[in-house]
């Protein structure tokens, strides 16, 4: 008796974002269904979009405001970093108000796919990543350091002012030489502080 399901042309799926549909069968019997349904999945910038969204009221009732947010595995554990900034400086109880705040929205059902994590809410820093056009509007003037995928000119970073952020393109001015940054060369955009 030749029976379905065992090889590709008599087996059929149907894929969705969340459902998965398999008809099988076999000679002389009906066919039948098995539907599964599987968790959609957030993507990281889903994440960081909706956790911003999430964050951003909080943020504006402390007085603070959302430098960046973040979903990454770093060293085999994922964490959600939330950053802050204010004008004068950001303390740690700005940074545990905000937490203690955000925490228990995180632990709904919209994230509850997400594998384990660990949430951080901390301050820019000095040394700040630059990663929004207001971010690099703010800046203009001030030095950078500018990391790159690759070697360009034989380095894998440089370091100047800050003259201009176009369309991703990064423009900074050492020793008297501007140069123009494209972002399929930048991995990185920080504030540079010299000691």
């Amino acid at each position: 008796m030749k029976k379905w399901g065992l090889h590709p042309e008599n087996h059929r799926g149907i894929i969705t974002d969340s459902v998965r549909i398999t008809i099988r069968g076999e000679w002389g019997n009906p066919l039948f269904l098995i539907v599964s349904v599987t968790e959609v999945k957030m993507t990281a910038k889903e994440v960081c979009r909706r956790v911003w969204e999430i964050s951003e009221p909080f943020a504006d009732e402390l007085g603070v405001t959302l430098w960046d947010v973040t979903f990454e595995k770093e060293g085999g554990q994922y964490m959600l970093t939330i950053t802050i900034d204010r004008d004068g400086h950001t303390d740690i109880d700005d940074c545990e108000k905000l937490s203690r705040s955000v925490d228990p929205l995180l632990d709904g059902k919209e994230f509850a796919s997400l594998p384990p994590y660990t949430l951080c809410v901390s301050s820019a820093g000095l040394t700040r990543r630059l990663k929004r056009p207001e971010h690099f509007a703010a800046f203009l003037g001030s030095e950078v350091e500018v990391r790159f995928y690759r070697p360009i000119d034989g380095s894998k970073f440089a370091v100047g002012t800050l003259k201009a952020y176009e369309d991703g393109n990064v423009t900074i001015e050492s020793d008297g030489r501007v140069t123009v940054y494209e972002p399929k060369d930048i991995a990185a955009v920080r504030l540079s502080v010299t000691i």
